[in-house]
């Protein structure tokens, strides 16, 4: 965490295992922002969200550019003991979700983090395990790892997290996610 009115320096050097090229470039971006709004259940994983009955309701808010787009976005803990957490949202007929989530990839020590999008029957529309390559990023384009969801029936939606252990020496137990519904 940053604090406002101080200075700091960024500095980037290039790994001593490599020479000097006779164009060498390097380029990085910096950004500043304030994190994703947490989960009620916060880092002690007390069961709050661990259920779709039980689902956090994901505040869900719609782009000020775009009228047919709304996004939710969190920050989640996974701590031992916590078996899952649920967020819950609503979706039209004819509407398509798409995601972004990290985990690992991001510094967590979530091992297995898995994203699940179910019905209010607790039937999995799409499900997605995080690899050591790619986040997770349901939608189009060729950074994709997974199309956007179509939605069929008007209703509540869950997105459901998981994982499956913990790395043995990073403790970090987050996961943030942005999760987007497209009316058409």
């Amino acid at each position: 965490v940053l604090t406002t009115g101080t200075d700091y320096v960024l500095a980037i050097s290039r790994p001593a295992a490599y020479t000097p090229g006779a164009n060498d470039f390097y380029a990085t971006t910096v950004e500043f922002g304030g994190d994703n709004p947490p989960e009620t259940e916060g880092k002690t994983g007390t069961g709050a969200n661990d259920t779709a009955a039980t689902a956090q309701a994901l505040a869900m808010t719609v782009d000020s550019t775009n009228a047919k787009l709304k996004s939710g976005f969190l920050l989640g803990f996974l701590p031992t003991g916590d078996a899952a957490d649920f967020f819950s949202f609503t979706a039209g007929a004819g509407d398509s979700v798409s995601l972004a989530c990290g985990s690992g990839r991001s510094g967590s020590g979530l091992t297995g983090f898995t994203v699940a999008l179910t019905d209010n029957t607790s039937t999995a529309l799409q499900t997605e395990t995080e690899t050591a390559d790619a986040d997770l990023y349901w939608g189009s384009g060729t950074t994709a790892t997974k199309s956007a969801v179509a939605i069929t029936t008007a209703g509540t939606y869950y997105v459901k997290f998981t994982k499956t252990g913990q790395d043995a020496t990073n403790t970090g137990t987050f996961y943030r996610c942005g999760v987007h519904v497209t009316s058409p």
